[in-house]
């Protein structure tokens, strides 16, 4: 393998690819960057349901975007992925992995046979019977992943890893200079919005919800009984800021806010439990990204909601940016496809 790698965001509405130069080093050099966008149907909450066209659009995006490698690590974060914390026997990490399907098989929704298994460890705790290592477990249906895997091999892409979206995030968002800090971060896609508990840069808590932004479009489209088209267009001119509102947009207003508010609402129940299992270890900050969290004041009223400091950074501006550097699509939807390939060996 050589020393370029692609991050591959397979989203609802979208597929996203972040190729990188030395992908193993702590900030490797982003060369190029694009998107492609998918027919409505094509990808339901992260899941390929038609292959021929996600394969068609993939093949699409390599060739207008001129991608030099084929070997990809794609992202898998829809809401049927299980990530819970465990405690099993500390062993070296091989061996923790395969006694998963034996430890693990009553937290599971299926058989362990049917479901991708990973443990990420978080640290080593005394157990009753000796030393014992916390962390998270991380549990995906393999039959959807195998769908997006072999979806991207038909395009002619050579996959060298699946990982979860959310860790991704991870790797993207945490650096020496928040080592000490912990983080709420709130990545809000198309079909899916995840939170990830951080402390410093080690996930203790992963929740992801089955909505995104594109649940305020399509509200917003059957509120007004208008195009799917001028929902969005209404709802990137008013977002969740009142004051922006004409009276014929008031419904569109309202639907944002009902929508924005069940995501508030997530945002709380998650700084809650992760301060009641860390001994009312408080947040710090929170950290916005992902397409949906563009929308127009939602950053301040989350901030304004939580009284915690809440940005949304340049995701480009976390690595190094390849000279004249130019791409398809906004930097801040490409977050999970650059994550993908933060510190990855190529």
């Amino acid at each position: 393998m050589g020393k370029k790698l692609v991050g591959l965001d397979i989203g609802s509405t979208a597929i996203r690819a972040v190729e990188v130069d030395n992908p193993n080093t702590q900030k490797p050099t982003i060369v190029r960057y694009g998107e492609v966008a998918l027919p409505e149907g094509a990808v339901r909450s992260g899941e390929v349901v038609d292959s021929a066209t996600v394969t068609a659009s993939i093949r699409k995006l390599w060739s207008t975007g001129g991608f030099k490698t084929r070997d990809v690590v794609l992202g898998v974060g829809n809401s049927k992925v299980l990530a819970r914390d465990i405690t099993v026997p500390r062993l070296p990490l091989n061996q923790v992995r395969e006694s998963l399907p034996f430890q693990v098989q009553d937290l599971l929704p299926v058989p362990a046979v049917d479901a991708l298994l990973d443990f990420y460890p978080s640290a080593e705790v005394a157990g009753e019977t000796g030393p014992m290592l916390k962390g998270m477990l991380v549990a995906a249906i393999k039959a959807p992943v195998l769908v997006n895997v072999n979806a991207a091999i038909a395009a002619g892409l050579q996959p060298k890893n699946v990982d979860l979206a959310p860790f991704a995030l991870t790797r993207l968002f945490s650096s020496p200079e928040t080592a000490n800090a912990t983080t709420l971060l709130v990545h809000i896609g198309a079909a899916t919005t995840a939170l990830v508990a951080l402390d410093g840069h080690v996930p203790h808590f992963v929740r992801l919800l089955p909505n995104g932004g594109a649940d305020i479009t399509k509200g917003i489209s059957q509120r007004l009984d208008i195009s799917t088209r001028d929902a969005e267009a209404i709802k990137r001119s008013v977002g969740v800021v009142a004051a922006r509102a004409t009276a014929e947009q008031r419904p569109a207003l309202e639907v944002s806010f009902e929508l924005v508010n069940e995501t508030l609402l997530a945002i709380r129940a998650t700084i809650q439990y992760f301060q009641n299992a860390h001994n009312n270890r408080a947040i710090d900050r929170i950290v916005m990204s992902g397409g949906g969290s563009r929308l127009l004041g939602l950053t301040e009223t989350v901030a304004e909601f939580t009284k915690l400091p809440t940005t949304q950074p340049d995701p480009f501006s976390l690595t190094t940016v390849g000279r004249g550097l130019r791409g398809t699509g906004e930097p801040q939807d490409m977050s999970v496809a650059l994550g993908l390939v933060m510190g990855v060996s190529a």
